[in-house]
Formats: C-alpha cells, sequence, structure tokens
C-alpha cells in the first residue's frame, strides 16, 4: 500500500478558507472539551495484555509502519474488524 504525502499548504488553505466562510467555529473552553473528550475515549476503552509470538509482532510493527500508523493502532483496527464481522454474521 502506498503511503500519502500530507500536502500542509494545501490542508491550512482549506482550513482558511472554511474559517473565514464560516464553516468551521472556534471552542470557547477548548482546554475543558478536550480532557472531557479524552475522559470519554478512556471509559470507552479497556487495557488488554496478551501474549503473541515474537514473529507476528515484528510483523505487524514492519506492517504498521509502512501504513504510517503505530503498530498498537493496527492491533487495534485488526481486532475490531474482526470482532464486527463475526458479530454481524
Amino acid at each position: 500500500m502506498k503511503k500519502h504525502k500530507f500536502d500542509s499548504k494545501g490542508y491550512w488553505d482549506e482550513l482558511e478558507k472554511a474559517i473565514i466562510s464560516g464553516k468551521v467555529k472556534t471552542i470557547p473552553d477548548f482546554t475543558r472539551a478536550k480532557k472531557a473528550l479524552a475522559a470519554s475515549a478512556r471509559a470507552k476503552t479497556k487495557l488488554v495484555s496478551i501474549r503473541m509470538r515474537e514473529h507476528d509482532l515484528m510483523r505487524l510493527r514492519i506492517r504498521a509502519a509502512h501504513e504510517g500508523i503505530p503498530y498498537q493502532t493496527l492491533i487495534n483496527s485488526l481486532l475490531h474488524k474482526y470482532a464486527q464481522e463475526e458479530y454481524s454474521r
């Protein structure tokens, strides 16, 4: 899978246009909103510890690096997709 290069100039130009047009609004108390969002996310997750073969972990780390994401995020995504597939049967 190919990595996409992030176009920071395009991002900031689009953001500026959105702010000027009124599509994007500021959050009055950003610090409090950020803390509330983080607390909500923590409440929905559980810490899990698993044992796996070293070779499998190494391959997952390589795959995650290739995708440009942390390996824990990749593992979480794979488990989520599997759980959703099993649930929908």
